[in-house]
């Protein structure tokens, strides 16, 4: 029985003022009164012990959900890159002349931009002339438009520590950095190796530049504040896209140089 009915119960038992058929009939209310609270207490613990159930399966289920909704984003996300992947694998397949360089940086620039880029400054192929020194520069952004220059290995000392990086191996990778005080003199070498005038490079802390190497070149953007490495994993694969593409180029190119050498009538 309830510790305070039996307390009751105790006292009205030695009360020797109540009859004892009264007694009779206050102990069987305190008793139907025990059943009661007994009942209500089973009843509570039953509901307590549904609502931590219920606490716990509404947990899993929002974790449940919360899974599939980044599955669901995954598969979203990666099906996002794989269209981009492939307009830039056709329009590097569709190569007809150097040149057509500047419509895969273009066509670069637009998807990584639909991507995420927001940090993008421009899109750059690259492509190395070690008889004379020079890297030949294609890039292009919505704000300056598709360009090429021929710029010196040696034009800057970042430049050149570029140089070493990327061309270390055909499947390099490099993070080349301009840094506030760097900058003034980053513009001077663009001026003197006749680039674009680029206001954005005005008032910033620094310049990022991520390239991957092609082997005879390096494929890469420019940024105005770091990426993420989920962003770089994407930038690889956009490297391998065109890799791919271009060695079948240059397959073709020279397979054709050498037929009309052997052929020149």
């Amino acid at each position: 029985m309830n510790q305070h009915l039996q307390h009751i119960l105790t006292i009205i038992q030695q009360d020797e003022s109540i009859t004892a058929e009264q007694k009779n009939e206050i102990i069987k209310s305190l008793k139907d009164a025990d059943k009661d609270l007994e009942i209500i207490a089973f009843k509570f613990d039953r509901t307590e012990k549904v609502k931590r159930t219920t606490a716990i399966l509404l947990e899993e289920t929002i974790e449940e959900l919360e899974q599939k909704r980044k599955a669901v984003e995954a598969q979203n996300r990666e099906l996002e890159i794989e269209t981009a992947l492939e307009k830039v694998r056709a329009e590097a397949m569709g190569m007809k002349k150097p040149d057509d360089i500047l419509d895969i940086c273009k066509i670069m620039f637009t998807e990584l931009d639909l991507l995420g880029f927001s940090e993008i400054r421009n899109t750059l192929i690259n492509f190395w002339d070690d008889d004379n020194g020079l890297l030949i520069d294609y890039d292009y952004s919505t704000e300056t438009g598709g360009n090429k220059a021929k710029l010196s290995y040696s034009s800057h000392p970042v430049f050149e520590q570029f140089q070493k990086i990327i061309k270390n191996s055909q499947d390099a990778f490099a993070e080349l950095i301009v840094t506030k005080h760097e900058l003034e003199s980053w513009k001077q070498r663009r001026r003197e190796s006749g680039e674009y005038e680029d206001p954005r490079l005005n008032n910033l802390d620094a310049l990022y530049y991520y390239f991957y190497s092609i082997g005879v070149g390096a494929i890469g953007i420019s940024t105005f504040s770091s990426i993420t490495e989920e962003k770089l994993n994407v930038l690889k694969r956009f490297r391998n896209v065109f890799d791919f593409a271009y060695r079948r180029y240059a397959d073709v190119a020279q397979a054709e140089t050498q037929a009309r050498e052997k052929n020149p009538g």
